[in-house]
């Protein structure tokens, strides 16, 4: 199965899917936490296994403020003197 990546966005963040259950979310080359895109009453992804569909859903995802927070936290700590924006 082909594995798609975002690159680093010059923070050292990047997020790796596989087209199974979960978008890794990757900070310098570990994964910190994950998105889950299964659904499991189709037992499917809920996005199409495309590098297309892949980015716009992350670009979709890091729109949400909540989802922005969760990957800072998971990556740079709670404090924001690390944050950039």
């Amino acid at each position: 199965m082909t594995t798609y990546k975002i690159k680093d966005d010059g923070l050292g963040v990047s997020f790796v899917w596989s087209g199974g259950a979960y978008i890794d979310i990757m900070f310098r080359g570990v994964a910190v936490s994950t998105w889950n895109v299964w659904d499991y009453a189709d037992d499917k992804p809920t996005i199409a296994r495309t590098e297309k569909a892949f980015a716009r859903y992350v670009a979709n995802r890091l729109k949400d403020a909540d989802d922005v927070a969760e990957i800072r936290q998971a990556t740079l700590g709670t404090s924001p003197h690390y944050w950039t924006t």
